[in-house]
């Protein structure tokens, strides 16, 4: 018997706890950052000699070196351990150099509760841009339950990222152009945003899509992520009950449907017909890269066979066809 299995029982549970698969979110943007060598060649230095902009980084880089600091005086170097330290170090790396940024959650949160009163006045004051009012509070309320559901079950992972407001240039993008576009035709072809079929359509698809979305990630728990898990992780289990019954990616088809309600509802025809196309194939593309994983690395026939009786939830996806 090595020393790591004779080793104190609590100091042993807390190694394991710093290695859980949430505390492995740094692996993943790892090797896009610095190669191999270059993130081995880089010295740690202590906390106190680092300049901290961000107090959860600090805290963590401060964890993190008292457990790597009993590691080197209490463990042997078995395999075992000697993953846990490239995997500790690694992590302090990140913090000290790409995660010591400082964090903008609560600026935002105040950007996002304005937008929503301001949105609120709109519909109040101004009855003429009753859609534009509306489509404020909705985009408001999504990024915040967006944010929401990280503080709950992610919470050492929570930062300004968690609003998903920065996710991509396009996603950007396309907000950006939905206002241009509703304003112009708003101003200029007055008559195409009275049409209150469409309306109701839209208003019905984006809060039916936001709580289905809600519903589904909140069903999931800690086993739903923001990004798409490419390795097998310790604790994640195959959800098939509840709102999985009927999709199996219910998220994603919340969030479809929530997109191009939201357009429908502002009457949008260019955007809404750009973000089906744009995101039917975004989705198409993550739904069947993110299954590869779930039965290569995760799940194998458990995910075959929960795929054979439920669908993907999104007319002509079917997902990753391979074994």
């Amino acid at each position: 018997m090595n020393h790591w299995k004779k080793s104190d029982p609590k100091f042993r549970h807390q190694l394991m706890m710093l290695l859980l698969p949430d505390e492995r979110w740094f692996i993943l943007k790892l090797p896009s950052i610095r190669t191999k060598e270059e993130t081995q060649q880089m010295s740690l230095s202590s906390s106190t000699s680092i300049i901290w902009k961000n107090q959860s980084a600090q805290q963590r880089y401060e964890s993190l070196e008292e457990v790597r600091s009993k590691i080197q005086t209490s463990v042997d170097d078995a395999a075992a351990t000697r993953r846990a330290l490239v995997h500790i170090e690694a992590e302090m790396r990140l913090l000290s150099l790409e995660y010591n940024q400082p964090d903008y959650s609560a600026q935002i949160g105040f950007a996002l509760g304005f937008l929503f009163m301001l949105g609120v006045n709109i519909i109040y004051w101004y009855p003429s841009l009753l859609q534009l009012g509306a489509y404020l509070t909705i985009l408001s309320t999504f990024h915040f339950m967006e944010y929401n559901y990280v503080w709950k079950f992610h919470p050492k992972l929570l930062s300004h990222d968690s609003f998903l407001l920065n996710h991509s240039t396009e996603y950007i993008f396309a907000m950006s152009f939905s206002f241009v576009e509703f304003l112009v035709e708003w101003y200029f072809l007055p008559w195409l945003k009275l049409n209150r079929i469409i309306m109701l359509v839209g208003i019905i698809l984006s809060v039916g899509g936001q709580i289905l979305r809600s519903v589904a990630m909140w069903t999931a728990g800690s086993n739903f992520h923001h990004l798409v898990r490419e390795q097998k992780e310790e604790g994640h289990t195959l959800v098939t009950d509840g709102i999985y019954q009927y999709f199996r990616h219910p998220s994603y088809v919340g969030h479809f449907y929530w997109a191009v309600g939201t357009q429908l509802f502002i009457t949008n025809p260019i955007c809404t017909l750009a973000f089906a196309y744009y995101l039917w194939n975004w989705f198409n593309d993550r739904i069947t890269r993110e299954e590869k994983y779930l039965i290569k690395e995760n799940f194998g026939d458990a995910y075959i066979e929960y795929k054979k009786h439920v669908g993907a939830g999104l007319p002509g996806i079917v997902g990753y066809q391979g074994k």
